[in-house]
């Protein structure tokens, strides 16, 4: 293959890439800055959300505004829960609500914010219950890590302490 079928391969690729832009996307990217607020608080899931919202808004599109908005607006909320609660965890139904709620907003706001209204409509209907499912679950799924990792270290430091107190009365 010589340089300029190479080169004409490339910009071929890169023009399908470009083609998927205006297609919806299926996602899970309000998940991480959600997850990120929900255990760090309002700066870890601002600053999580603007790092995906900012990538969302380099792939334009259609809804473009709209999830790059909700990417950051989502990763926020989840950080004013964690303020709100105290840094306590919230409970596994907790994070399905907030998920199935701020996919539902990214939707909402998608069909507020994008033009042609058809166009957004069309895009909504194909990404919304995939994406409103998939990030339910993975924020779901986190959190119930993170949980068993807490009952672990906190039955770890039981633990540390019941020898502690034996070697100490020896």
């Amino acid at each position: 293959m010589d340089i300029w079928q190479k080169s004409k391969s490339n910009i071929d690729w890169v023009i399908k890439l470009k083609g998927l832009a205006s297609k919806p996307y299926i996602n899970v990217r309000d998940m991480g800055p959600a997850v990120a607020g929900l255990l760090g608080g309002p700066l870890v899931g601002l600053g999580a959300g603007l790092i995906g919202g900012i990538h969302r808004f380099t792939l334009g599109g259609l809804t473009c505004n709209a999830c790059s908005l909700a990417t950051i607006i989502v990763g926020l909320v989840g950080g004013l829960i964690h303020y709100y609660r105290h840094g306590q965890l919230i409970s596994i139904w907790g994070v399905l609500l907030f998920a199935v709620l701020g996919e539902s907003f990214h939707m909402g706001l998608s069909l507020l914010l994008s033009r042609p209204f058809d166009q957004a409509l069309a895009a909504v209907r194909v990404a919304a219950l995939p994406m409103i499912f998939n990030n339910s679950l993975g924020g779901a799924l986190s959190i119930l890590i993170m949980s068993d990792m807490n009952k672990r270290l906190a039955e770890d430091k039981k633990l540390e302490q019941k020898l502690a107190s034996i070697i100490r009365r020896e």
